[in-house]
């Protein structure tokens, strides 16, 4: 709604309008076009009273809004912290893992190997043959 002013019709001038005329005027003046301006200004202040209202009112909900996002984007990043802690620790588990379980070849030579199977095959025999005259086979 378009509010406006009317433009004042009846303004007395003293200086210029003669007695008659002045008085004339300013009846008119303070009968009508004094109180249809107020009116008119009361009208118009209403309306600004309505507008800033709803202005603070979506001003109010933008701010809530833009507190909502920056606390989504908080614990998002958080979240995302807490899954790269995670990673890493993952990451931490699986080489220690690997260190217990899949030793290096370093650590045990094929020669070395063949020694110990060597030594188990022999007492593994010397078992079996020991057994075998305890049986009487």
């Amino acid at each position: 709604m378009a509010i406006h002013i009317d433009n004042i019709q009846n303004i007395p001038n003293p200086n210029t309008q003669s007695p008659t005329v002045f008085n004339s005027k300013t009846t008119a003046f303070l009968n009508n076009d004094l109180p249809t301006f107020i009116s008119q200004a009361n009208t118009l202040s209403d309306d600004l009273i309505d507008k800033w209202s709803n202005v603070n009112y979506w001003t109010g909900l933008a701010e809530g809004y833009k507190n909502s996002a920056l606390s989504y984007r908080n614990d998002a990043s958080n979240s995302k912290n807490l899954a790269y802690g995670y990673k890493v620790s993952a990451e931490s588990a699986a080489n220690r893992a690997e260190a217990v379980v899949i030793p290096d070849e370093a650590t045990y030579s094929l020669d070395d190997l063949e020694v110990a199977l060597n030594g188990l095959l022999t007492q593994t025999v010397a078992q079996q043959a020991q057994i075998s005259i305890i049986i009487g086979e």
